[in-house]
C-alpha cells in the first residue's frame, strides 16, 4: 500500500493551514524536512486521518493510493514515542497482562504506551510455563510460544545491548532490576517501546502507511536509524512516512534506501520537492550557511586540535609522569629488560626519576619491593623529590630514604660506590637530554658509565609517538629510533644493542634498547651527528607517508605534528652541532 500522489482538493475538507498540496513521485520512504510550524506535523495528521477510509475516500481528501484490495480499506499505523511511566506486572493478575498484550498488537507505538514491561512479564511467563518440566501442553504450542519469546528477546537485545532476565521473584528484568524499577531513560524507554511495537505489530505490517513524527526524539542518531530501518523492513509492502529535524536520520536513510526515498521540503505550509541531492536541505535543517561552516569546521576539528595542542606543548616544559599503574607498558618494557643477578638483587638507577612512577609501578607489579629489586632513585637537584619520596615509602616496608634517592653525584658515589650497578634506566627521559651534553654524558667520567658495572647495561625507553609535545631543551625533544640509537653508540655487527618491543596496542610505539656498558665510551660528536641525521630522515619518511594517506582524524593530526616537531628539532640541532 502507498500514497502515489496528493493533489490539490477543489473543496477544502481541511482546516489546518496547508497550502495546497500537490505531490507526486512518492517512493517507499518518504521524508518531510523543514523548520518548526512549516506544516511536516499538520501533512503527517491528515494520513493518519485516511486510516479507515476506503480508497475512494482517501481520494476525495487528494490521496491517491496503490496496492489497496478491492474492499479494503487504508490502515495507517502512527509511531511517535511519548516517555510515560512503566506500569508495573507485580500490580496486574494474568487477565490484565493477557490485555496488554492483546492492546500491543494494534497498530502504533501509542498501543503499547507504559505496558511495555507487562508485555514484556507476560511473554516471559508463558515462556516460563511451558518450558516446566511438567508442562502438559503439546510440542507445537511450546515451540511457537518458545520462538515467539526469543524473537523478543533478540530484539530487545539488539536495541538495548541489554540481555533479558528473570529474578527469583518471577519477574522479567533488564540491567539487574525488574524493568518497571530499571530506570531506563526516556530513549532507553523509547527503545523498549519500538522493541515491543516491532515484536507485536510485525505481523500486521507489512502493507500499511506508517508515519513517524520527529522519531529520532530521545534517541542517539544511530539508535534512531536501527528502529526505522528496521520499522521499514518490517513494512516491506507498505510506505513510510517520515518529518524530522534529523541530518543524521536523513542521511542514513538516504544512503540505505537510495532509489526508494523522495524528500520534500516544507515552508509556510507548502511542500516542494528536493530532488536526490540532500544538500539542498541541509541549509535548512542547519539553520543557514554559517553553521554549516561551523560543522565543517568541527569535522575538521579532530586532526586540526591534535595538531595545534601538540604544536602548543612544545612550548611548554616536559611535565612530570605520575602515578603508579602494573599496566603501564613503558614500566613493562624496563622489567622485561632489567637483569637478574645470580646470588643477590639486582641493583638499578633510575635515571631521572620525576615522582617515582618506575618504582611505584614496579611495586604495583611485584608487591613490596624489599626482596625483589636494589633500587635506587636520582633526579637533577631542582626536583623537589616528595611525590618520589612517598613512592619509595609505598614500595618499601623497610625504606633508609638516605640510601634510596639522591639529586647529589657526590652524595650518590658515596652511599653507592661506582661500578655497583647492574643497570642503569632512562625511562622516557633521554629525549629530554640536549643532544650537546650526550657525549658528556656517555663518555667514561659521566655518571651512567660511572655507575654501571663490567657487566652493566645502559637501558632506554621511549614512546615512539609521544602524545603530548614538550619544550624539554633548546631543541625542544629529540627522540632517538633503534636506527639511530645504533649509530649514537657505534654498535657494529658484533656488538648488538636489544631491542624489546610492547605488544597490543602500544605495538610500534613504546621499545626499550638494552645497551652495553662497553658502548657508551663510543659516543662522540661524529656519532652524535650521524644519530641526528638518522633521526631527521626517519621524520622527513613519516611526514611524506602521513600527508600521502590523506587521513584526517586525531590520531593522524597528532602523528603529523609529533613527526615534524622531531623533524624541525634534529634540523636545528644538526645546525647548531
Amino acid at each position: 500500500m502507498k500514497i502515489l500522489s496528493v493533489t490539490p482538493v477543489h473543496k477544502p475538507s481541511y482546516f489546518d493551514g496547508l497550502q495546497p498540496l500537490n505531490i507526486n513521485g512518492l517512493g517507499r520512504v518518504v521524508i518531510l524536512v523543514g523548520p518548526n510550524g512549516s506544516g511536516k506535523t499538520r501533512v503527517i495528521r491528515r494520513i493518519i486521518q485516511l486510516n479507515g477510509q476506503s480508497r475512494e475516500q482517501a481520494e476525495i481528501l487528494g490521496f491517491h493510493i496503490d496496492g489497496l484490495q478491492y474492499g479494503a480499506n487504508v490502515s495507517v499505523a502512527y509511531y511517535s514515542f511519548h516517555a510515560n511511566a512503566l506500569t508495573d506486572p507485580a500490580q496486574l493478575n494474568n487477565k490484565q497482562l493477557e490485555a496488554t498484550v492483546t492492546q500491543a498488537q494494534s497498530l502504533g507505538l501509542q498501543n503499547v504506551g507504559n505496558g511495555a514491561a507487562a508485555y514484556i512479564q507476560a511473554f516471559q511467563d508463558r515462556w516460563f510455563e511451558v518450558t516446566h518440566p511438567y508442562f502438559s501442553g503439546d510440542s507445537t504450542t511450546r515451540d511457537r510460544v518458545t520462538k515467539s519469546y526469543l524473537e523478543l528477546c533478540s530484539q530487545l537485545e539488539l536495541l538495548l545491548n541489554e540481555k533479558l532476565s528473570r529474578n527469583t521473584d518471577g519477574l522479567a528484568t533488564l540491567f539487574g532490576r525488574p524493568i518497571a524499577d530499571a530506570v531506563l531513560s526516556d530513549g532507553q524507554r523509547s527503545l523498549l517501546t519500538w522493541a515491543i511495537a516491532l515484536h507485536a505489530q510485525g505481523v500486521k505490517l507489512g502493507n500499511v502507511l506508517l508515519v513517524m513524527d520527529e522519531p529520532e526524539n530521545h534517541l542517539h542518531p544511530d539508535a534512531a536509524l536501527q528502529v526505522i530501518c528496521r520499522a521499514i523492513e518490517t513494512n516491506p509492502s507498505g510506505q513510510v512516512w517520515i518529518g524530522t529535524h534529523s541530518l543524521p536520520l536523513l542521511a542514513g536513510l538516504e544512503s540505505k534506501y537510495r532509489e526508494e526515498v523522495s524528500i520534500f521540503f516544507m515552508n509556510a505550509g507548502s511542500a516542494k520537492y528536493a530532488g536526490r541531492e540532500p544538500e539542498k536541505i541541509v541549509l535548512s535543517l542547519m539553520g543557514g550557511e554559517e553553521n554549516v561552516q561551523a560543522v565543517r569546521d568541527f569535522l575538521d576539528l579532530p586532526e586540526v586540535l591534535a595538531a595545534n595542542n601538540f604544536a602548543a606543548e612544545c612550548l611548554r616544559q616536559p611535565p612530570v609522569v605520575a602515578g603508579a599503574s602494573p599496566d603501564d607498558p613503558q614500566v613493562k618494557a624496563v622489567k622485561d629488560c632489567l637483569p637478574q643477578v645470580a646470588g643477590r638483587l639486582s641493583k638499578v638507577l633510575d635515571f631521572g626519576a620525576g615522582d617515582g612512577r618506575l618504582v611505584e609501578s614496579l611495586a604495583a607489579i611485584h608487591g613490596p619491593l624489599d626482596e625483589a629489586l636494589d633500587y635506587v632513585a636520582w633526579d637533577i637537584p631542582e626536583s623537589k623529590g616528595d611525590r618520589c619520596e612517598s613512592a619509595l615509602k609505598r614500595a618499601y616496608r623497610n625504606l633508609d630514604l638516605g640510601h634510596r634517592r639522591f639529586t647529589n653525584r657526590d652524595a650518590l658515589f658515596g652511599k653507592h660506590p661506582p661500578g655497583t650497578f647492574d643497570a642503569v634506566v632512562m625511562c622516557n627521559v633521554l629525549h629530554e637530554i640536549d643532544p650537546s651534553e650526550w657525549p658528556a654524558v656517555f663518555d667514561k667520567n659521566g655518571m651512567v658509565a660511572q655507575a654501571l658495572g663490567p657487566d652493566g647495561t645502559f637501558v632506554v625507553v621511549e614512546d615512539y609517538l609521544m602524545p603530548k609535545g614538550e619544550h624539554a631543551h633548546r631543541y625542544g625533544f629529540i627522540v632517538l629510533n633503534t636506527e639511530s640509537l645504533i649509530a649514537l653508540f657505534g654498535a657494529g655487527p658484533r656488538d648488538e644493542i636489544e631491542v624489546r618491543e610492547s605488544e597490543g596496542r602500544y605495538k610500534g610505539r613504546i621499545r626499550a634498547h638494552v645497551v652495553p656498558k662497553r658502548l657508551l665510551s663510543n659516543v662522540t660528536k661524529d656519532t652524535r651527528r650521524k644519530a641526528l641525521e638518522l633521526a631527521q630522515r626517519r621524520a622527513s619518511e613519516e611526514i611524506h607517508g602521513l600527508r600521502g594517506q590523506n587521513k584526517h582524524d586525531f590520531r593522524s593530526g597528532q602523528a603529523h605534528a609529533f613527526w615534524v616537531q622531531q623533524y624541525a628539532n634534529t634540523s636545528l640541532a644538526l645546525n647548531d652541532l
